[in-house]
């Protein structure tokens, strides 16, 4: 059977949804410092023991990301309802983080965006780009009618 989800939204929740949360899911438990600096310049290295128990914590978020992208999603290729909850409860994380960056910036003083570090700008964009592309999915963009039967 023909999956009624268009190949954008497919290719992108089941192949570089999985290789964007593969990257933080390694730099998390492997290169921690490396990570820990994207966020901000100040990052205390080494981290904390609490520190990399909340990265080991987000890299098993994003072990979850992977496997329900790379093994629920094709297994249920045509169940649009599954594929926006899953996009719905993957969007309330990305808001998290983007809620999270902004936190980070304020506390340090840096709101305005050309304070900004290359990495700052770089988990923005990605993050903030993704949750559009989540939201679009979910609200039927470019399902047409057919985001409206499955529900």
């Amino acid at each position: 059977m023909t999956s009624p989800i268009p190949s954008f939204y497919r290719i992108w929740f089941t192949i570089v949804d999985p290789i964007l949360a593969s990257s933080g899911l390694l730099g998390n438990l492997f290169v921690p410092g490396t990570a820990l600096r994207t966020y901000t310049p100040n990052a205390v290295l080494p981290p904390a023991p609490e520190t990399t128990m909340l990265l080991d914590t987000t890299a098993g978020f994003f072990a979850a990301v992977m496997f329900l992208s790379i093994v629920l999603l094709r297994a249920r290729p045509t169940d649009f309802g599954l594929w926006r909850m899953v996009m719905f409860s993957i969007l309330l994380v990305d808001i998290a983080i983007l809620g999270g960056l902004a936190r980070l910036l304020r506390a340090e003083g840096r709101t305005n965006p050309v304070a900004w570090r290359p990495e700052e700008w770089v988990n923005f964009v990605i993050t903030a780009g993704v949750a559009v592309i989540r939201t679009a999915f979910c609200l039927g963009v470019g399902m047409g009618s057919q985001a409206l039967k499955r529900d």
